[in-house]
């Protein structure tokens, strides 16, 4: 009723179930290679392109030059004073559209040192107080 199993059958399919094992693990070892590859030149082209990236050399910011951005975006600044850090702006009812656009004005010329917008009607208007040196 049973048959024997012969040891040389048992063999060959342990040496079948070994091979297949072993080629899985290889192809799951190639795939760990090459996605591990793939992020290191992912990297290296990161390193590269940020010492290829030039530098902004910044001015050193006026009452005069701050203000004139600012009414360049549409936004009348209330207060301009130069304190020790830098030049300190302040600007009351500041619609929120045009935050963007006066942050990347003031950072290809000069460096933010400190931007503080609040809006305290839940409207989108703004009350902002920028310092930039």
């Amino acid at each position: 009723m049973f048959k024997r199993i012969k040891r040389r059958t048992v063999i060959l399919v342990l040496l079948g179930v070994f091979a297949l094992l072993t080629m899985d693990a290889f192809l799951r070892v190639s795939d760990f290679k090459n996605t591990l590859l793939r992020e290191y030149l992912s990297h290296e082209e990161f390193l590269k392109n940020l010492r290829m990236a030039k530098t902004f050399k910044r001015e050193i910011p006026s009452e005069d030059e701050v203000e004139r951005i600012f009414l360049n975006v549409g936004i009348e600044p209330s207060k301009v004073e130069r304190t020790g850090v830098g030049v300190r702006i302040v600007a009351d009812e500041v619609e929120w559209f045009k935050i963007p656009k006066l942050v990347v004005d003031l950072e290809e010329r000069f460096e933010i040192e400190s931007f503080k917008a609040q809006d305290n009607t839940g409207k989108g208007i703004f009350e902002l107080e920028v310092i930039v040196k």
